[in-house]
């Protein structure tokens, strides 16, 4: 509250929740926060590495309920520092990520130190929209049998680009639509 007072109401507070005492006061970090940054490899220094997703999971859905929005930092697109090209994993954990509740996403070393920083952006403004696209019109589907197909209306939409496509290793891209 101190924070508040000194400034007068007049800034935003940004949490940053990076430790294992950050996770168990994690209540009390809300109430006192306007946003909070999971920032997972700080958070990967104190706890173990495969619980971070749950962590992540749990931070969003809390901090949602209380109504504060949360931004999501570090490893986005860590390949993307070297490589042009960032792994199908990433791209689903950004998807992942989106589908949790975050509010918003940091690239950090993909553009601060990274060989292809607009392209680290441009692929992740192409995964948000394509999340837009499924939180707009596929998610509330139903699908009524096992291996349903696909509405034509996902793989064709103008949302949708062929650059937004990226080819497969070793091979060539056809996108044909009848």
């Amino acid at each position: 509250r101190s924070v508040r007072t000194l400034t007068e109401n007049r800034m935003k507070i940004i949490s940053k929740i990076e430790t294992k005492e950050s996770i168990l006061n994690l209540s009390e970090i809300i109430d006192e926060s306007d946003f909070l940054l999971i920032d997972r490899g700080d958070l990967g220094k104190t706890v173990p590495i495969e619980k971070i997703p749950f962590i992540q999971n749990i931070v969003i859905k809390t901090a949602r309920k209380k109504k504060t929005n949360v931004i999501v930092a570090t490893n986005l697109l860590e390949s993307m520092v070297e490589n042009k090209y960032p792994t199908r994993a990433e791209i689903q954990d950004i998807f992942n990520t989106l589908i949790d509740g975050a509010s918003g996403l940091t690239l950090a070393s993909e553009t601060a130190i990274g060989k292809y920083p607009f392209l680290a952006i441009n692929v992740l403004n192409k995964v948000i929209k394509q999340y837009s696209y499924y939180a707009n019109h596929v998610r509330n589907k139903i699908f009524t049998k096992v291996g349903a197909e696909i509405d034509s209306d996902v793989l064709t939409s103008d949302e949708i680009s062929n650059d937004s496509l990226i080819a497969p290793h070793g091979a060539k891209l056809v996108n044909r639509l009848l």
